[in-house]
């Protein structure tokens, strides 16, 4: 009688052994996890990535804009390819814990709407007037600069 006590006992704490290491080996993984995902990216030179991708793309200036545009394209890059992507829509760990990069996930967002809406803007006051009835002075055409 008590081999059988002893072996339901040997059965039991093998049942909540198993089920206590794979808890730990879960939350130290979702710990490893969230730290690799909850680093901010590098910050970077617009006018160093600008000339890399001017580079690359074979111009020989930077037209008018080419520095903004392309700081908000490298910013869009940057945030959909970060580690973990974009995590501030999940809802699951270890994404739910990670309130800081859903800041600066934010951050960045609300930066290339509002550089969009005002490259917009701009685009239509410098394309929608007409040429005829306006001139150019150098200090309009440097503050609408996009």
């Amino acid at each position: 009688m008590t081999e059988n006590t002893d072996t339901e006992d040997a059965k039991s704490k093998g049942i909540l052994w198993f089920f206590g290491t794979l808890t730990g080996v879960t939350l130290v993984v979702l710990f490893i996890l969230g730290i690799w995902w909850g680093q901010e990216p590098d910050t970077f030179d617009v006018r160093e990535q600008a000339v890399v991708y001017m580079k690359k793309s074979g111009t020989d200036s930077m037209p008018l804009g080419f520095v903004y545009t392309n700081t908000l394209a490298h910013m869009a890059e940057v945030l959909m390819e970060k580690p973990g992507g974009y995590i501030s829509n999940d809802v699951a760990p270890p994404g739910v814990f990670l309130d800081n990069i859903r800041s600066w996930e934010y951050g960045a967002l609300v930066m290339l709407s509002a550089g969009r809406g005002i490259c917009s803007i701009v685009g239509r006051v410098i394309l929608g007037r007409s040429r005829m009835l306006s001139t150019d002075t150098a200090g309009t055409l440097v503050s609408l600069q996009c």
